[in-house]
């Protein structure tokens, strides 16, 4: 019976991801409206869902599943640098968030199911925790376009001609949400933004409880076989 599955393991598995994670976490604030900020923005979106695909892509199922949700997400990404409108917007905010979703699950399981802490371990963690920064982010995007008032006058910007700078002041709310930091200085306004706000921080604390208990818990495993 053929082999149905890729190697588990491939050169860059998650390197590649968190590289792109960290570039766009520190140049997003610093890009401007107009037409050269939208398309370095879209070329790090790529390069982030690029990289997500890549990192689970060590089964063929998986692997196709992946490459079915990233198609749309980059086209609809880049269509919101040739259309002006909403609804190229909502729908790439939309795309990227389940597509986010599922490589969510799938990294999850991957490294829930490794037996010992190695370097896949921990930036295959620091990953996800960004990744789920990064979920959100779209999500809050959705619900300002749909509900332009979710972030109050924080956050009182027209989607169409601004996309650069609320996808960076609400990239930025959401890692501060999912730090549980709380500056305060943008805050949901409506019942269903501070729902999803509260989901974020609750899905934040929960994952490094449950983290740092399997790290650890690995890593006294692996010492005590070493002993033995």
């Amino acid at each position: 019976m053929a082999e149905s599955t890729f190697r588990p393991r491939r050169i860059g598995q998650y390197e590649f991801l968190l590289l792109a994670l960290l570039t766009a976490v520190l140049v997003r604030p610093i890009l401007q409206d107009g037409l050269f900020g939208r398309l370095i923005l879209n070329v790090l979106t790529s390069a982030i869902l690029i990289a997500s695909a890549y990192a689970v892509s060590g089964q063929r199922k998986t692997l196709v599943v992946s490459l079915v949700l990233l198609v749309p997400g980059l086209i609809s990404s880049w269509s919101t640098t040739l259309i002006d409108a909403l609804w190229p917007m909502a729908a790439s905010a939309l795309l990227i968030f389940t597509f986010f979703a599922y490589v969510l699950s799938m990294m999850v399981r991957d490294i829930l199911s490794q037996k010992d802490v190695t370097r896949d371990t921990i930036f295959g963690s620091a990953c996800v925790y960004m990744l789920i920064g990064g979920a959100f982010a779209e999500l809050f995007l959705l619900l300002q376009i749909v509900e332009p008032q979710s972030f109050g006058q924080a956050v009182d910007l027209a989607p169409v001609g601004q996309e650069v700078r609320l996808a960076s002041e609400l990239n930025y709310f959401s890692f501060v949400t999912l730090t549980t930091l709380g500056y305060g200085d943008i805050a949901p306004q409506t019942g269903v933004a501070r729902g999803v706000a509260t989901v974020e921080a609750m899905v934040g604390q929960f994952y490094l409880a449950v983290l740092v208990a399997r790290l650890v818990g690995l890593h006294l495993a692996g010492s005590q076989l070493t002993r033995d």
